[in-house]
């Protein structure tokens, strides 16, 4: 059985990915990225084109 840790990533790459496919159709770069403390987040071009990343906070959901 997945440990608890494991399906909150799980769940956060989908919630992450809703969101890249949604942005991509408002025609805004979203790339999907696994940190190297293995959290899910979404690169994200801004309108002044500087990247940054969202993570999905699980404690709000």
């Amino acid at each position: 059985m997945n440990s608890i840790k494991e399906q909150q990533n799980a769940y956060a790459e989908r919630l992450l990915t809703a969101l890249r496919n949604e942005l991509t159709k408002q025609e805004i770069t979203a790339v999907l990225v696994i940190g190297e403390d293995g959290r899910p987040g979404l690169d994200v071009t801004d309108s002044r084109f500087r990247a940054r990343r969202i993570f999905a906070h699980l404690a709000f959901c």
